[in-house]
Order: C-alpha cells, then structure tokens, then sequence
C-alpha cells in the first residue's frame, strides 16, 4: 500500500498558500488595521489603563521615588544607587 504525500506548491522557491497572491489593496488594508489597532491600543487602552486607581498609584509611587519609567537603563538612575550597592554587598559575602 503505498502513501501518498501532497507536496506544496512551489512557484519560484516561494510556497504559495490558498490565499495567494495577496493583492496591494489587501496589503495595504492589513496594514492600516495593524496601525490601527497599535494606535488604539497605545492612545486609548493605556491612558484609561494608566487612570485606574491601582495603576495610578503604582505610578504615583514611582513618581515619588524618582524612578523615571523612561529611563533606558535603570540603573542610572539616583535611586538605584543604594539598591544596587545592597546587591553588590551581598553577592559579595561568603556563602
């Protein structure tokens, strides 16, 4: 009894699916729905997030410590100095 395997197709190295080819138009609407939805996202969902009263506080505290959530790099940061030379004081002790 022999098996018998569908072997894909194949047009210039390239695997072409049932949707293929996608015109521009379709591209191009994708496109706009991603940025779309990363818009949304970034300038509705975050900012109602960022209001919630949990949030605004974990932000307030943040704020009142000076941790910049910007920062690139944390540990530039003035209040990460007394942090990290605790870290460095007990990696540095015998076990």
């Amino acid at each position: 009894m022999a098996i018998s395997v569908p072997t894909p197709n194949v047009t210039d190295g390239m695997l072409l699916s049932p949707e293929a080819p996608v015109s521009k138009l379709a591209g191009l609407t994708r496109l706009a729905l991603i940025m779309l939805s990363v818009a949304m996202i970034w300038g509705v969902m975050l900012p109602w997030l960022a209001g919630r009263p949990r949030i605004a506080a974990q932000l307030q505290w943040l704020d009142d410590q000076g941790v910049d959530p910007s920062a690139m790099y944390y540990t530039e940061l003035d209040v990460m100095k007394p942090i990290l030379q605790r870290l460095y004081a007990r990696d540095a002790e015998p076990r």
